[in-house]
């Protein structure tokens, strides 16, 4: 399966490092995150691993912060 050059979900990621960093350095840590950091195939046009991800960061948030999720 040919790997996704860009997918939505990857904007998410760019916003929080353009807080912080300027646009070169933002684009290089981006591409050390894809690239080494990331889990292989967070974001394969499937999804499955971003939401495996995302269930898993979400419950652990939970477990963290019970007072910001009354309704769990």
């Amino acid at each position: 399966m040919p790997r996704p050059g860009y997918v939505q979900g990857m904007a998410m990621m760019v916003v929080q490092l353009l807080v912080f960093c300027e646009e070169e350095p933002a684009f290089w840590l981006f591409c050390h995150l894809i690239g080494s950091v990331c889990p292989p195939g967070l974001f394969d046009a499937d999804m499955k691993t971003y939401m495996a991800e995302e269930t898993t960061i979400c419950r652990l948030a939970q477990e963290a912060f019970p007072d910001l999720f009354p309704f769990h």
